[in-house]
This record gives structure tokens, sequence and C-alpha cells, in this order.
């Protein structure tokens, strides 16, 4: 946050994936995360496993790792990293939804 207060947007583009329950009770973070996304910082996808509804029908972060496949595809392809926070199902999750996409990624070409 400090390089966007002082003006600076010399770093890559950063999408995270957050999973939570519910919206209006367990989302975590939110005016941080609101913050950062409308400074440019980051852009913010949720998973609602709860609230389906309120994240397009995507009730876990994988889900939503797939549902916005083709942005992340861009950033893979330009040599982005993943980083994973929490228990080895979301890891395995995560790492499923990549090897799909790598896989729909290859049969285009």
């Amino acid at each position: 946050m400090a390089k966007l207060e002082a003006g600076k947007r010399d770093f890559g583009k950063a999408l995270l994936f957050v999973g939570c329950r519910d919206p209006q009770t367990d989302k975590l973070f939110s005016d941080e995360l609101e913050q950062w996304s409308s400074a440019g910082a980051v852009k913010v996808y949720y998973a609602f496993s709860q609230a389906m509804d309120s994240s397009h029908g995507c009730k876990y972060v994988q889900d939503r790792l797939w549902r916005e496949r083709e942005e992340a595809r861009k950033l893979f392809n330009d040599g982005a990293r993943a980083y994973i926070c929490g228990s080895s199902a979301i890891g395995k999750g995560v790492a499923d939804a990549v090897a799909k996409m790598t896989v729909e990624g290859a049969e285009r070409r």
C-alpha cells in the first residue's frame, strides 16, 4: 500500500481468491481488502460456501478460480505464481483447478 499511496504502480497485477462461509458473518479483513482493491493493488474474488449466490455460484476458492480462469491463465502464462493459505484440501482443489486450466489451454492451441 505504501507504493500506491506514494503514487507508484511498478508492481504486477495480483488476484486474491478468498473463501468464506457467508459474506454477512465472516468476510475477514473486508475493509482492508476493499481499500486495496479500490487502490488497484489487488483484484479480490470471493467464494462463499453457504451463500453461493453472493459469489456467482462458486462454493469454494477453486470454483471461483475456475470461473475466473481466463484472467488467471493470462497471469500464469506471464509467469505469475500462486500462494495458497489454508488446508491441504484447499491446496489440492486449487492445484486440480490449475491442472484443468492447463489442459484446457493446451487443447485450444
